[in-house]
């Protein structure tokens, strides 16, 4: 569905398309195409968030054992943080938080292989290393330090 949205996006711009993709529909299609592309596209973020969100909440409190209030404090915190410190553009917070949360929980599954299998891997310490620095790499990036 989404080269399929690619391609509509492509045919009614004629390739002139915007970050947020909707903003390069305004007087091509009607208005109410353009806000049911909006809504539709809000309740996809919104919907994956949540699930993502309660995904990460289960590894923190179920896998790591912390607490249920402390595993959503931690959750909703990044995006929090994010936006308290003046990152406003909503694409880079989907990636910074994207990141973060994608590196968190590749660290925490690469531990739970750990646990499981009782042994060291050279793999499983690949993956962390790779998890944690692809993090890093992100947020420095973002806030200018790369």
């Amino acid at each position: 569905t989404y080269a399929l949205f690619i391609l509509a996006m492509l045919a009614i711009t004629g390739g002139v398309i915007t970050s947020d993709s909707l903003s390069a529909l305004t007087g091509l299609v009607p208005r109410w195409v353009t806000v049911l592309g909006a809504l539709i596209g809000f309740l996809a973020i919104t919907t994956s968030y949540f699930a993502l969100g309660l995904e990460l909440r289960y590894t923190f409190e179920y896998d790591a054992g912390i607490g249920k209030v402390i595993a959503w404090e931690l959750v909703a915190a990044v995006p929090l943080v994010l936006y308290l410190m003046g990152v406003n553009n909503f694409i880079l917070v989907l990636g910074i938080v994207g990141a973060i949360g994608v590196g968190i929980e590749g660290v925490l599954v690469a531990l739970l292989a750990h646990r499981a299998l009782q042994a060291r891997s050279v793999l499983i310490f690949t993956l962390i290393l790779a998890f944690t620095l692809g993090a890093f790499y992100e947020a420095a990036s973002v806030f200018g330090f790369l």
